[in-house]
């Protein structure tokens, strides 16, 4: 019996190390996870929004261009 006794100390000490290891990698897998989601929320987010801008500026672009004084820009004399 006296010679069972180590590998059952370090059964008994190594499986719950095992387990706490094992349980921190998951978690790292996890956090980093959902750093990469909100990574690629945040940039799909992004995405949309620029191309909500870009296709507003272009909009109020053709607005001012349509509507624009056609002297605008010309110097005027004074006898005009």
């Amino acid at each position: 019996m006296g010679f069972q006794t180590p590998w059952i100390f370090i059964t008994v000490i190594g499986v719950p190390l095992f387990m706490v290891y094992i349980k921190t990698q998951r978690i790292d897998a996890k956090e980093r996870h959902e750093v990469q989601m909100r990574i690629k929320y945040y940039s799909e987010f992004w995405e949309k929004g620029n191309n909500f801008v870009q296709a507003h500026s272009e909009a109020l672009g053709q607005q001012l261009r349509s509507t624009v004084d056609a002297k605008l820009g010309m110097e005027m004399g004074k006898d005009e």
